[in-house]
């Protein structure tokens, strides 16, 4: 009949019973029940109890055990609950007074011990209830005005115990969680649950009363998880007591929309709004409260995006697909918005190769269900256009270190795009240009991408470079819609780009002629495009263009 309890080794003999779970009322997190362990009291009986019923001892130690948990708690031992996992959200609704095969796959505690249970709890309530109880989950507010208040223990007939006076020197209050009649006491009585008396019963009085309920709580529980989607901006997210007393907080700014994982949507006691418990990254572990800027969503989520939106044909786009499932998942893609799927793969690459404008829609299916992203006229192909070649003298159109054409260094995989046609000596209507871009001022080695198009993660490079060493390269490129370019800077984190147009092409029919296609990459001896492994000195090597990357036969 002895009780162990193992956050301080301290053990209890027949008949006695514990006085709290620590210093602070919190209890420890055990390994009792998997995936259910957090926010539950693991209790063990040692014994085998399949066949055989735990002595009278045990059982009786086990009843005061839960007496004590219960009253303390507020909790109703012929009552059950929706619990969920705190930690990794899984939800189960069963007892509150429960068997390990309640939440696990297990035979666990034994059938005769399993058996026993009904009248466990009928006995546990029978105790908590030995006078006429009403419990408070969560607790009233008892507020004290200044003055001696005495708290009181009593036996079951009402005999003290215990006693304990303490003089207020200004109002105050506590957190109470039962009331009740005590056998040949006068009045209301209020168990207390922390504060000064904790563990005592106090009178209402007119220097001692007891708040109204706290508005009863209101939620939803999510199995699996929901994705909950935040703007950018600035979130606090919040740990709550029972009656919604803040007991931790944690503030984060968000530099761009983020999701976070919620497993339940709830009112706080005594706190405005909806809160949504969120389970994993900055705020794992916290309650964030409903407002504007946040979205809920439902699994699965279908979400895409692509490397190109624009270009020339034939233009080949490479789709990033950044669904949410659950479980395995399957996808279905009509790239081409003719209402076929073009492809399964769940992240695919298509080309483009007549002009026109596109609609992407992704179907992403799961064991929850399907939902699907579709994204009007998302991609638009240009035609080829042929052109005259006309020289310049050299022009700068853009020096991003002086503001001509751009102001302040580029960042990493943020695309700009800069004015040409109209400027630098070249016509508005000009079709491509051809100049010498350099990089300059870079915190790091990486590359810089000139075209067309805007584009985060560009297919190839236009310059390469070193950290610290100014570099520049000729180029020929297309011009995009309005006679714009656009620049990317991978690798350095900031890189000063300058542009000097030294001729442009125009599309009349005189002069040499231009066939813009947008950048292909031909060799990379890295990886074996084109030629494979590095070049040596003095050593000529040969490799195909024509037929390739846009290229005519």
């Amino acid at each position: 009949g002895r009780i162990y309890e193992g956050r301080h080794s301290r053990e209890y003999w027949n008949g006695a019973q514990p006085t709290s779970d620590n210093a602070a009322g919190q209890v420890i997190s055990g390994g009792h029940a998997l995936y259910h362990n957090a926010g539950t009291m693991g209790i063990a009986l040692l014994g085998n109890f399949t066949s055989v019923a735990p002595t009278s001892a045990a059982r009786s130690s086990l009843i005061n055990l839960l007496t004590w948990a219960a009253g303390t708690h507020g909790i109703n031992p012929t009552g059950a609950t929706t619990y969920v996992n705190p930690v990794n959200g899984y939800v189960r609704t069963t007892h509150n007074i429960a068997g390990h095969r309640d939440y696990n796959q297990t035979g666990c505690p034994g059938q005769r011990l399993y058996a026993l249970l009904p009248s466990i709890r009928a006995s546990v309530a029978s105790l908590v209830n030995h006078w006429p109880v009403e419990v408070y989950n969560p607790p009233r507010t008892m507020s004290f005005a200044a003055g001696t208040h005495i708290g009181y223990r009593f036996t079951l007939s009402g005999t003290i115990t215990a006693y304990k006076p303490f003089t207020l020197s200004s109002p105050s209050s506590a957190p109470v969680i039962q009331r009740a009649s005590v056998p040949n006491r006068s009045g209301d009585w209020y168990y207390i649950k922390a504060g000064v008396w904790a563990g005592y019963w106090i009178a209402a009085s007119s220097t001692a009363v007891v708040g109204p309920a706290p508005p009863a709580v209101v939620g939803e529980s999510y199995r699996p998880w929901r994705p909950l989607t935040l703007a950018a901006g600035a979130y606090t997210g919040y740990r709550f007591g029972t009656s919604g007393n803040i007991i931790g907080s944690r503030a984060a700014t968000l530099g761009a929309p983020a999701m976070v994982p919620t497993t339940e949507k709830s009112t706080i006691p005594n706190r405005p709004g909806n809160w949504y418990y969120v389970t994993a990254g900055t705020w794992s572990g916290y309650w964030i409260g409903e407002q504007s800027t946040m979205s809920l969503g439902t699994l699965p989520m279908a979400r895409f995006h692509s490397s190109f939106t624009g270009g020339i044909a034939p233009l080949t786009v490479a789709f990033t697909n950044t669904s949410i499932t659950y479980g395995s998942a399957s996808w279905a893609w009509d790239l081409d918005s003719n209402g076929s799927i073009d492809s399964t793969a769940k992240s695919p690459t298509f080309t483009y190769t007549e002009p026109g404008t596109y609609s992407v829609t992704l179907t992403a299916s799961d064991g929850l269900g399907s939902d699907a992203e579709a994204k009007t006229d998302f991609i638009t192909v240009r035609p080829q256009q042929e052109g005259t070649y006309v020289p310049l003298a050299p022009a700068r159109v853009l020096d991003s270190r002086f503001g001509t054409g751009l102001s302040g260094p580029f960042t990493a995989h943020a695309p700009r795009i800069f004015q040409v046609a109209g400027t630098g000596g070249v016509p508005a209507n000009a079709v491509a240009v051809t100049g010498t871009l350099t990089v300059t001022g870079q915190n790091n080695g990486g590359y810089a991408y000139l075209g067309p198009d805007p584009a985060a993660l560009p297919p190839s490079s236009t310059l390469n470079f070193p950290a610290g060493d100014t570099r520049a390269t000729g180029v020929t490129v297309a011009l995009g819609p309005g006679g714009t370019l656009s620049a990317t800077v991978g690798g350095a984190t900031s890189a000063h780009l300058v542009f000097d147009v030294t001729g442009y092409f125009v599309p009349d029919g005189s002069g040499s002629t231009y066939l813009a296609v947008p950048p292909a990459r031909l060799v990379d001896t890295r990886i074996g495009t084109g030629l494979s492994g590095p070049f040596v000195a003095q050593a000529p090597r040969t490799f195909q263009v024509a037929g390739l990357g846009g290229v005519a036969a």
